[in-house]
C-alpha cells in the first residue's frame, strides 16, 4: 500500500495529524513520517505511474528515475534531521507547515509533468509562508 502513494504524499497527509498529538509523541510521529518515506523509496520502481487525464491532458503524476531517487533520499534524510534538530519546538503550525513543505518538495522532485510540478511548487510556496 505504501508503494502506491505518490512520494511526498505521506508527509503531506501525515501533517494533518500533527495538531492532534502532544509533546514527545508529536515529535516521534514527525520523525516517523520521513522514515516511512524512505521506506517507500526503497520499494519504488523506476518508471512512470499515476497517469490520469484532466481537461483533455494526460498527466503523469509520478516519474521515478535514478536521479529523482537520489534527491528523494536526500530530502527525506534532511527532513528527518530537521525534525531531530527541532525536537523541542512546540509551535504546531510551524511543525505542520515544515512537514507539508518537505512533502511538496519531494512531490515536485518526482513530478512527471509541468502541471504536477507547478501544483507541488505552489504548495511549497504556501507552506513556506507559515
Amino acid at each position: 500500500m505504501i508503494a502506491e502513494l505518490p512520494p511526498g504524499l505521506i508527509l503531506i497527509l501525515g501533517a494533518l495529524l500533527i495538531p492532534f498529538l502532544k509533546g514527545n509523541l508529536r515529535s516521534a510521529y514527525m520523525l516517523l513520517l520521513p522514515l516511512l518515506g524512505i521506506l517507500q523509496l526503497v520499494v519504488l520502481d523506476v518508471g512512470t505511474f499515476g497517469t490520469f487525464s484532466l481537461f483533455g491532458l494526460d498527466l503523469n503524476h509520478v516519474r521515478v528515475d535514478k536521479l529523482s531517487l537520489v534527491f528523494g533520499y536526500i530530502f527525506y534524510i534532511a527532513a528527518a534531521l530537521g525534525v531531530l534538530f527541532a525536537w523541542h519546538n512546540q509551535d504546531i503550525v510551524e511543525q505542520a507547515s515544515a512537514i507539508v513543505y518537505v512533502g511538496a518538495a519531494i512531490g515536485a522532485t518526482f513530478a512527471g509533468d509541468l502541471i504536477t510540478l507547478f501544483v507541488y511548487w505552489e504548495l511549497t510556496a504556501v507552506a513556506s509562508v507559515f
